[in-house]
């Protein structure tokens, strides 16, 4: 999914530096998680279902970043698609909008493309 893409831009656009882990870490634990817990509520999931899903992409997308050593940009570049839910997110962020609107975006653009496919 979208998600981590997500981390990682906020890590980039909060000046988190990736070489310092505890405070990826900590952002992510106490920004990151917090934020995709509510934005995944907005759409419609349960309180348990958010928790998952946001605790579990805050956790895996620090792994990746600390394991791979490849930077946000990279990251984020090699889980966006051209015209894909991810990218209809990150133009919402990049424009100052909040992680809920940008999850939002994504879920419109995913029906978009699920009408096309049709």
């Amino acid at each position: 999914g979208s998600g981590p893409a997500y981390c990682y831009d906020l890590l980039e656009a909060n000046n988190i530096e990736v070489s310092n882990t505890n405070a990826v870490r900590q952002f992510v634990k106490d920004v990151f998680i917090p934020l995709l817990r509510q934005a995944a509520q907005s759409i419609g999931f349960s309180k348990e279902q958010a928790e998952f899903l946001a605790v579990n992409t805050g956790n895996s997308s620090v792994g990746l970043l600390l394991k791979t050593k490849l930077s946000t940009a990279q990251l984020k570049q090699q889980i966006a698609s051209k015209g894909g839910t991810t990218e209809a997110a990150l133009a919402i962020l990049h424009r100052g909008g909040s992680l809920e609107e940008a999850v939002k975006a994504a879920l419109m653009r995913a029906e978009e493309l699920s009408k096309e496919a049709r």
